[in-house]
């Protein structure tokens, strides 16, 4: 059984994980956020679009030719 853990990216591209610290206001803070299990946290990234920061996929962000930041911190 996988928990489910909020993954979410400020407008500043800044990816964060988990919403402690943050309280009830923390999507005012987010430009994206998605719930997923935590083995999936590697299978997501932060893509700056241009529509903006978003959620999606390595594979997706590297097909489109978007600048992404994966959550553990390092550029795709």
């Amino acid at each position: 059984m996988y928990w489910k853990v909020w993954i979410w990216v400020t407008h500043d591209g800044i990816p964060h994980i988990g919403v402690r610290g943050y309280g009830r206001d923390w999507r005012k803070y987010a430009a994206d956020c998605e719930q997923v299990a935590g083995n999936q946290i590697p299978h997501r990234v932060a893509a700056l679009t241009p529509e903006g920061w978003r959620i999606m996929t390595p594979t997706k962000a590297r097909k489109m030719g978007y600048y992404a930041h994966r959550f553990n911190g390092y550029p795709l």
